[in-house]
């Protein structure tokens, strides 16, 4: 049998004796080291979920943020776009994609028909039979046909429909009224043959829908996961 000595006496140990292959216990010392070593522990996890949690929240407030601030292409449509009854008359129907934060036309569908059909024969512009004119901009847009139509004049030589808004197109969608481009003696479409034509718009909007909100972006999604993930940390706790 072995002699173990005790620790100090301030850990309340005492001196006993062991047999080989007894298991020697410890004071109620060493119970507190124990208990202090598994506290420190479960500190510690409790410190790095909570890290995880604010880290993942902190992660979905940027994604949502980034989502709800980014915007898509919208889609623009005619409404009521009639051509002066004094010019022949007519109507253009169709649609067009505008991206406001590139100030890109991505596509145009526009049909012209009605009206004075000798010198406006129906025709859509698009882009199998157009080419977008530039400068483009918000407020305005403006297409020729592929072919020429007056290879006598130099400048308008191609059917042209010019398209000029109220007020810039955006993301937000919505009712915008269509005008007549200023500059250009108040006429929205050129046919120039060999006796040049032009007419323009009496009245009309472009529309397009209002964009909703992103599901899962902004505060809500943010709350939502934030709640999601502290209660499963929560259960997990509980389960340990």
């Amino acid at each position: 049998m072995a002699l173990i000595p005790s620790k100090a006496p301030s850990q309340r140990g005492r001196h006993f004796l062991a047999t080989p292959g007894q298991a020697i216990t410890r004071g109620r010392g060493g119970r507190r080291d124990k208990m202090s070593v598994n506290q420190r522990s479960k500190s510690r996890k409790a410190k790095a979920v909570a890290a995880f949690v604010v880290s993942t929240a902190a992660t979905i407030a940027v994604l949502s943020f980034a989502n709800s601030a980014s915007a898509v292409p919208l889609i623009w449509t005619l409404d009521s776009a009639f051509f002066r009854v004094s010019d022949g008359g007519g109507s253009a129907t169709g649609t067009f994609t505008y991206d406001a934060d590139t100030n890109t036309y991505l596509n145009f569908n526009i049909s012209v028909a009605g009206g004075d059909t000798s010198s406006f024969p129906p025709f859509t512009y698009s882009p199998a039979t157009s080419f977008l004119r530039v400068p483009l901009d918000p407020i305005s847009l403006s297409i020729s046909s592929n072919e020429i139509v007056n290879p006598i004049s130099p400048v308008f030589n191609r059917r042209t429909l010019f398209l000029a808004f109220n007020e810039p197109l955006t993301d937000a969608g919505g009712v915008i009224p269509i005008m007549n481009p200023a500059g250009l003696g108040g006429d929205a479409e050129f046919n120039p043959t060999i006796s040049p034509s032009n007419r323009g718009f009496s009245g009309g909007f472009v529309t397009a829908p209002v964009p909703g909100p992103i599901a899962g972006a902004g505060l809500p999604g943010l709350i939502l996961a934030s709640g999601g993930l502290l209660g499963w940390w929560r259960r997990r706790q509980k389960s340990v």
